[in-house]
């Protein structure tokens, strides 16, 4: 499978699990810290970054299962590639609204700078490893077919 299929279902594919990742991340970091509102704020901003970057990661994974061979040594190059551009477009991408969402606050400590900034992009890039291993396994699935 190759081309326009290709990229659309690889596309679409990070983008829902970026939304859906970052809502619910989301979600449970702001409940966890800012109680109701938190939970709010947390599935808002979680949700549209998530979009963003779901949809940045997706169309830099098609582009390089797109160009990458289909071999056996080439599936598993491609792979571990995409793990690790997709962990590292997850985690800056948290770093930089994290840190735009900490300016917000006016934070002046450690601590809270640490909680703002490091928690999120650890969480990100742990779901976006998640994601990836996902997608990577449905390309697999039907580069096989």
């Amino acid at each position: 499978m190759r081309g326009l299929e290709l990229v659309w279902g690889v596309t679409w594919r990070m983008t829902i699990w970026g939304l859906a990742g970052g809502a619910l991340l989301g979600i449970v970091y702001g409940g966890l810290f800012g109680g109701g509102f938190g939970a709010l704020t947390g599935v808002i901003f979680g949700g549209l970054l998530g979009i963003v970057l779901g949809l940045l990661d997706g169309v830099v994974l098609a582009a390089i299962t797109y160009a990458s061979p289909t071999s056996q040594t080439g599936s598993a190059r491609r792979h571990a590639v995409t793990l690790t551009v997709s962990t590292v477009i997850a985690g800056f991408g948290t770093l930089l609204g994290s840190i735009f969402l900490g300016l917000s606050y006016h934070l002046s400590e450690v601590l809270p700078w640490v909680v703002f900034t490091a928690m999120p992009v650890l969480l990100a890039m742990s779901a976006a490893r998640f994601a990836t291993d996902k997608v990577a396994a449905w390309v697999e699935k039907i580069e096989v077919l």
